[in-house]
């Protein structure tokens, strides 16, 4: 096992590509209320159900944009820490993973639909880590997984792939 991890440094952060994803969804909703609510205004009639909307598009898009930047993992001296907007932050020493396996679909609640999780050899069945990986970038999540690799870790097929060799 190469103890690459305890020299490299990793930062990541949610990818522009997802808050291009969520202002997509979002601004073209808040900028037709604003037009409407405009509109309105200059018809003088009533507003305040636009206005009302208005504000909690705008307050729903800012919820998601803050979401998106509470995501954070970093690798340094060894240890992985990870956190986001609704946990505390997890720190794991990388020397403690095994195993590896890229996981897709909603297996339970509080699971992220696409996430990586880490194993230890003590925890076979339940993740020491799980990992959501749809906000960082492909680039960034190679660099992990080969820092991971470089470390001894060895990622696993999904279990698509594993329910097709049984049949």
């Amino acid at each position: 096992m190469v103890d690459t991890a305890q020299e490299c440094q990793l930062t990541m952060r949610a990818d522009r590509s997802s808050y291009i994803v969520f202002s997509v969804i979002w601004l073209p909703l808040i900028i037709l209320d604003a037009d409407l609510a405009i509109e309105a205004i200059i018809k003088h009639q009533n507003v305040l159900s636009l206005l009302t909307l208005l504000l909690l598009l705008v307050g729903a898009y800012g919820i998601f944009l803050f979401w998106l930047s509470a995501f954070k993992l970093i690798v340094d001296n060894g240890e992985l820490s990870y956190k986001t907007l609704f946990s505390s932050e997890k720190r794991l020493s990388i020397s403690e993973i095994t195993r590896s396996q890229y996981m897709v679909g909603g297996d339970g609640i509080g699971k992220p639909f696409m996430r990586l999780e880490l194993y230890g050899e003590k925890s076979n069945c339940d993740a020491l880590l799980m990992i959501n990986i749809k906000v960082f970038s492909r680039a960034d999540l190679s660099k992990l997984q080969q820092l991971l690799q470089d470390s001894g870790v060895i990622f696993e097929d999904g279990p698509d792939e594993e329910d097709e060799s049984i049949s």
